[in-house]
């Protein structure tokens, strides 16, 4: 009975002591994969930088000819986000990777045949990735894990902050385009009372931002005060009544859920002016901008948000235009003839827009082994790279 204690006791140490290695190698591996994926993340975000660099010098001494060939607005690292996993993919396909599954009724020992194919044939079927063979290329892939960049133009979203700086016309027309664009079919499942509940979330938006402390219901009209919406809740507080330092303040405001949050989130932002990027910015947001520009005008008939062949025909004008020129009077003119608007000199559209970028918005993932890190950065791009500031940064 001694010995089978004392094998039992021993045995049992064993396995403990054997666990608890166990479990301090698995964490010291998530940790070692963790902060791994942090510094890929972090190597994104150098590559993304350098590559944004390069193309505003490309396009800024290449404007004409990038115009004449038909060339995006957008940011190449929105049009094509880069991804090592996508890098390595090409190479190992061009450096001969694994063939393709065979077609249905071919065995696995059977060899398939190939046409015999003259030089010309092979040479125009062949797809040039030669800088994927470059030894530069080889070692740049020369490490563990992987990495992912994507970016936006903070310019082609509506400001928020606008509603500190706004003045009383200028305020009252803000919130007339954030209903217009919460009135987007995507929104139904958030609103069910429409446009009474829309109305009451816009405000509190802007409550939330400008400078007084009491309700704005409407133009020259005030209510109680903004605490009392945050009072008696879980969770008690005062309204900000400053500038949102990001996005995730919008989850304070009274009456913004996840789901709002979630489906507003790409259309908003808190940096740069209350000038969008019309040639880069979503249709919904153009048609807010254009909605809010026609029912300023006096002697020009309002346009409804519904009248989709109306919209439909300034957005093609505003598309078109953008292929031509980056000329902001080009385009305020094309938007003009295309609401049949005539106007002397500068247009006052022109205020609403620009077709300049200065602040991105960069998504970084890195990954090793099963740890997926994911970093959101802010830059403002303003001269040289090596002068642009980090507005914004979180791990997430």
């Amino acid at each position: 009975m001694l010995a089978l204690g004392t094998v039992m006791v021993l045995t049992t140490l064993a396995i403990e002591f054997a666990y608890n290695s166990h479990v301090s190698y698995s964490m010291a591996l998530n940790e070692r994969d963790r902060l791994r994926a942090y510094y890929l993340a972090r190597s994104a975000l150098q590559l993304a930088k350098l590559e944004m660099g390069m193309e505003k010098e490309i396009r800024g001494k290449f404007a004409s000819q990038l115009q004449q060939a038909g060339v995006p607005s957008q940011p190449i690292c929105q049009q094509f986000p880069f991804s090592t996993a996508i890098l390595r993919g090409l190479v190992a396909t061009e450096e001969g990777g694994p063939a393709l599954p065979g077609r249905p009724g071919e065995g696995e020992g059977q060899e398939k045949k190939e046409p015999e194919k003259t030089p010309e044939e092979e040479k125009k079927g062949e797809v040039d990735l030669s800088f994927l063979r470059e030894e530069q290329a080889k070692d740049f892939l020369d490490f563990e894990g992987d990495f992912s960049v994507h970016c936006e133009a903070e310019e082609s979203k509506l400001n928020l902050n606008f509603f500190r700086t706004a003045g009383s016309d200028p305020y009252e027309e803000q919130k007339q385009t954030l209903e217009t664009l919460f009135l987007e079919k995507r929104f139904e499942p958030v609103f069910e009372k429409k446009r009474e509940q829309i109305k009451k979330v816009v405000q509190n938006i802007a409550d939330w931002v400008d400078r007084n402390d009491r309700i704005n219901e409407a133009p020259g009209i005030e209510g109680g005060y903004e605490d009392s919406l945050y009072v008696g809740s879980e969770y008690t507080y005062k309204v900000k009544n400053g500038k949102m330092a990001s996005l995730a303040e919008l989850l304070l405001v009274s009456g913004v859920g996840d789901d709002l949050f979630n489906l507003a989130g790409p259309s908003l932002t808190v940096y740069g002016g209350n000038k969008i990027n019309i040639c880069i910015a979503d249709d919904a947001i153009i048609k807010a901008v254009v909605l809010k520009y026609v029912n300023s005008q006096q002697g020009v008939a309002p346009i409804r948000p519904d009248d989709e062949e109306a919209l439909a025909k300034v957005l093609d004008a505003i598309h078109q235009s953008c292929l031509l020129t980056q000329e902001p009077n080009a385009i305020a003119g094309a938007i003009n003839k295309a609401l049949g608007i005539t106007t002397a000199g500068s247009s006052p559209i022109q205020s609403l827009f620009t077709t300049e970028t200065r602040f991105y918005s960069f998504d970084l993932t890195g990954q090793s082994g099963d740890i997926e890190l994911k970093v959101r950065v802010v830059l403002d791009a303003k001269g040289n790279s090596n002068e642009w500031k980090m507005l914004y940064y979180r791990v997430q």
